[in-house]
């Protein structure tokens, strides 16, 4: 069960859809006013992540976007990003608050200096009174670099800053047991794990990216981060305000133990490339030992010391680390003992110290 202190203001991230804020009729202005409303009304530190910049796009320029036409998508963004923006700050200046608008990249979160000041940048938002509005950059982004959909947005931003609340608003009340538009007896799961039977039938919305699949799997992530969830309803206010204040709404998914940030960043970074390792190599791990050039098999792709990296066994990722040794010497040395590489002039003491390695568990659901 998941449990929600009361007392000190709580932090929490609040991410919105396209096809709540824009549908085929138009600009859904009553759902974007009973968010306003909740979050004005809040006690807690709300930061929004919005997706819509593509679709409000689209509609402006009547664009037929197909699935690979990445530059019109980028166009699309640019126009929409701007009105999803307008929209929100004329809501929000009928109650007296300010917001403000942050797009971030995969490359933000990729490299921890940059991540770190986006973090900063939002508490000094926060400090201030302000609401940030965070969307992906999607007017630059492209196939090969942009996060699969603003549900792993705003589960990026929740760790990174430390969010007491992540709130995934959807069109329905939370995750079913069934298909609740071809089954009549379908039931909300209220706690999520990884044995619930549920029914997700075929994603609709033209216009958004995402999904049930996506907002189910971004937040068994988020919660392995420590990090509790709600999938609730964006509909109604009222659902709206439960969620953002902890109350029971929605699905929940339980948080598992509080894990560092310098590990939540190796776990959320995109990887460069990829390391195999043997049996013993990964049973050295396991006794949470460091990685050494003898227990490597293969190296894949194109990176330098301090990048993230995976390791793999017989083909599974196990393991995201921070290497301590680029692509190129690593194939010198692998397979080699330490007195191998001494003899070799080179100073490799591990190719992943223990302290940089994150076990992988099995979070994707789907």
């Amino acid at each position: 069960m998941v449990i929600f202190l009361v007392g000190k203001r709580k932090r929490v991230v609040v991410k919105i859809g396209t096809n709540l804020l824009i549908d085929e009729s138009g600009v859904r202005d009553g759902v974007i006013s009973s968010l306003t409303e909740a979050i004005t009304s809040s006690k807690e530190e709300v930061i929004v992540v919005s997706s819509g910049a593509v679709g409000f796009g689209r509609r402006s320029i009547h664009a037929k976007l197909k699935h690979q036409d990445d530059v019109l998508t980028n166009v699309c963004a640019a126009v929409g990003q701007h009105e999803v923006m307008t929209l929100f700050a004329s809501h929000f200046a009928e109650k007296k608050r300010k917001v403000a608008q942050l797009l971030v990249t995969q490359n933000d979160f990729s490299n921890r200096k940059t991540f770190l000041q986006v973090k900063a940048v939002i508490e000094e938002m926060l400090q201030r009174n302000i609401i940030p509005i965070i969307n992906e950059n999607d007017a630059i982004a492209s196939r090969t670099n942009r996060f699969p959909d603003n549900d792993w947005v705003a589960m990026q931003i929740a760790s990174k800053i430390d969010a007491d609340r992540l709130v995934l608003l959807t069109n329905v009340d939370g995750v079913y047991d069934k298909d609740p538009r071809s089954e009549k007896d379908a039931r909300v799961v209220s706690e999520f794990d990884m044995t619930t039977k549920v029914g997700i039938g075929k994603r609709n919305g033209a216009m958004s990216r995402g999904g049930m699949e996506s907002k189910i799997n971004s937040a068994l992530l988020g919660s392995h981060l420590g990090i509790p969830i709600i999938i609730a309803n964006g509909n109604e206010k009222e659902k709206i305000s439960a969620a953002i204040e902890g109350s029971r709404t929605g699905t929940s998914f339980s948080p598992k133990a509080k894990i560092g940030s310098k590990r939540r960043w190796i776990m959320l970074a995109k990887e460069k490339g990829k390391i195999s390792i043997n049996q013993g190599a990964c049973a050295a791990l396991m006794k949470k030992m460091s990685l050494l050039a003898i227990g490597v098999m293969g190296v894949e792709g194109d990176f330098l010391p301090g990048d993230v990296v995976i390791l793999s066994v017989d083909g599974k990722s196990i393991a995201k680390v921070i290497t301590e040794v680029g692509s190129d010497a690593l194939e010198l040395i692998k397979g080699k003992t330490t007195q191998e590489i001494a003899l070799l002039h080179d100073d490799y003491s591990a190719v992943a110290r223990n302290e940089n390695i994150c076990l992988l568990e099995e979070q994707k659901w789907i």
